[in-house]
């Protein structure tokens, strides 16, 4: 395998010549390409196709989900897009008909930001009852995640890697315990795509 051009890439993210980042998802620096990539979006979407702007054939939008699938080990026809992974979460919790479908709700407090935010309003109208997990120095210990999970738990949501510090979860195991007591699991893979195996 040949060795990335690490001066090049490191060029293509102008904030990085003063700061590291290693997070990745929640707040990051573009790249030029991504950049000027949303340039291009913004102008189809404010003007529509033609004049050299990029119309985003359904044959791209294919190989783009073909492309994603294989990374996560998913079919194309699984894949949808959205305009974020909280929009995302909020068209899963539609579709599974909650929190209209009562119980409860399984987090722990190293989910995204939004998503817990998400979870509390819901708590706080009455709709369901939210559970979370708390951190033991900054990990999430999974006796505290069985114990959380019961026969009225509809959902369990958490993130593959936490944003807050890089906390990896157990998603193999979580999703036994979850699907043994039939609650759905959803889980925020953003940060973990690319670099841990899905």
């Amino acid at each position: 395998m040949k060795t990335p051009d690490f001066a090049a890439v490191r060029a293509e993210f102008p904030r990085a010549n003063d700061k590291l980042w290693l997070g990745a998802a929640e707040t990051h620096p573009f790249s030029i390409h991504h950049l000027e990539a949303i340039q291009r979006y913004s102008e189809f979407r404010a003007y529509g196709p033609g004049d050299d702007r990029h119309s985003y054939t359904p044959e791209m939008q294919a190989e783009t989900k073909a492309r994603f699938a294989a990374l996560i080990n998913a079919q194309p026809d699984e894949i949808a897009f959205v305009q974020s992974t909280t929009d995302g979460e909020n068209i899963v919790l539609a579709g599974l008909g909650l929190p209209a479908a009562g119980g409860n709700i399984v987090i722990d407090d190293l989910h995204f930001e939004a998503s817990k935010y998400l979870y509390t309003r819901l708590a706080d109208s009455g709709q369901i009852e939210l559970r979370v997990v708390p951190h033991r120095d900054w990990q999430i210990d999974m006796a505290d995640v069985e114990a959380a999970i019961d026969d009225d738990t509809s959902l369990v949501s958490l993130a593959l890697v936490s944003q807050v510090n890089g906390y990896k979860a157990d998603i193999k195991r979580i999703s036994d315990i979850a699907h043994a007591h039939g609650a759905y699991l959803y889980t925020d893979i953003i940060q973990g795509v690319g670099a841990t195996p899905i």
